[in-house]
């Protein structure tokens, strides 16, 4: 893989394939109609390019044709698709030192993004940037970050009523 390129995590890619599979779509399909060749049992290799990786969400988004495919893959979130990045979290003293330890592990997972954690009293927010290579982010891409940051909050607190009180969502006119 060239190093000029963003890279992104196996255990990410599995996951993007873990919820193209809920949909009942066959993991081996999207890789083989995309000829890349991993060995996802041992994790080879360890990282794809950030490009490889959004033709993987392109042909999982195609295949599914589930209108929220992002938010049901964001919703399935387990903390194996971040690896290292999730350990620290899941070892941090409060939610807030969690989300400072995620973001900094973060480009463990992706380079192709950053997550920008911001808090005033009681009130924190999360800022999701894309830095795509090549090929834009879809809309699939930005709802399953929105999913699974609820998703992984709810777990790390032990709460499933963990609810945001805003989400937005920036894009071009």
């Amino acid at each position: 893989m060239d190093s000029s390129h963003k890279r992104v995590s196996i255990h990410w890619v599995k996951g993007i394939l873990a919820a193209a599979e809920s949909l009942g779509i066959n993991p081996q399909q999207i890789l083989s109609e995309l000829k890349l060749n991993l060995d996802l049992d041992k994790n080879v290799p360890a990282y794809l390019s950030l490009d490889q990786t959004q033709d993987i969400w392109n042909k999982a988004e195609t295949l599914s044709g589930h209108d929220y495919f992002g938010l049901r893959m964001g919703q399935r979130v387990r903390p194996s698709y971040f690896h290292a990045a999730a350990y620290v979290a899941m070892t941090s003293s409060n939610l807030l030192e969690s989300y400072k330890n995620f973001t900094s592990y973060l480009p463990l997972i992706s380079e192709g993004a950053v997550l920008k954690l911001c808090y005033e009293g009681d009130q924190v927010w999360l800022q999701f940037t894309p830095k795509p290579d090549n090929k834009p982010f879809s809309r699939h891409q930005h709802e399953s970050v929105m999913a699974l940051l609820v998703a992984f909050s709810c777990w790390l607190v032990g709460d499933d009523s963990i609810k945001p009180s805003e989400v937005y969502f920036y894009h071009n006119a």
